[in-house]
């Protein structure tokens, strides 16, 4: 009798022992699964601040001033606005004109933009 409740004892411990150590690896193998999941969350904030700082940015009048300027073509009061025709092809210069455009009564490029400036 003595004999078999050891034996039930061991195999009890045995079952026991094998149980607790498969939990233990498993416990194992979800504490990787926690870190990546740490890591996924850590760059995840760091994005979601990256935006913040851009969303604040965004919203800033110079941003929105710069916006209208480049993309709308707009300007404040008083200031010109310069269109530059991409199909315009400079006339032909004469090489004794020193890079003026040929014909006397032309400006030379430069004064026209002085003009336009000052």
């Amino acid at each position: 009798m003595r004999r078999n409740i050891r034996l039930i004892v061991i195999l009890v411990s045995i079952f026991l022992i094998i149980s607790l150590s498969r939990s233990v690896v498993d416990l194992w193998g979800r504490r990787t699964i926690v870190e990546e999941e740490k890591q996924r969350l850590s760059d995840l904030e760091k994005k979601h601040e990256e935006l913040v700082r851009k969303l604040e940015m965004v919203q800033t009048p110079a941003f929105v001033e710069k916006e209208a300027r480049e993309r709308l073509g707009m300007a404040r009061e008083g200031e010109t606005i310069i269109i530059v025709d991409e199909s315009f092809v400079p006339g032909e210069y004469s090489e004794n004109t020193g890079g003026v455009p040929d014909g006397s009564d032309t400006l030379p490029y430069w004064r026209r933009w002085w003009q336009v400036f000052f």
